[in-house]
């Protein structure tokens, strides 16, 4: 490997094995949810889940990205369908938002 590419590698490897990321859902009392960074083999996953709608890639999203705070993964035994149909939207869109630091509207959502 080149130079650049050992840096970057070893960057990505700070992050994941750094601190977590996180923001609190007010819905749930103060409590938090963490992640880390997407590799790319998740986000291919997403976007699969995306070309079906925007509402399965944001479940899918958060599915494969929220954590509790002892690092274990909120929605492991949740299909992406129970996300959709079995949660508040609104809260999985919320966390979404935070997440990636971006935003859509209900109305972008809804097309899809």
């Amino acid at each position: 490997m080149s130079d650049i590419s050992d840096k970057l590698k070893a960057k990505f490897q700070d992050r994941l094995n750094g601190e977590l990321e996180s923001c609190e859902i007010p819905a749930l009392d103060g409590l938090k949810i963490y992640w880390k960074p997407l590799t790319g083999a998740q986000q291919k996953n997403i976007q699969k889940q995306a070309e079906k709608s925007t509402a399965e890639g944001i479940c899918m999203h958060v599915k494969t990205r929220a954590l509790d705070d002892k690092g274990e993964a909120v929605f492991k035994d949740s299909a992406v369908l129970s996300i959709m149909n079995d949660f508040d939207f609104a809260m999985i869109t919320d966390i979404f938002f935070k997440m990636t630091g971006t935003d859509l509207s209900a109305e972008e959502i809804e097309k899809n």
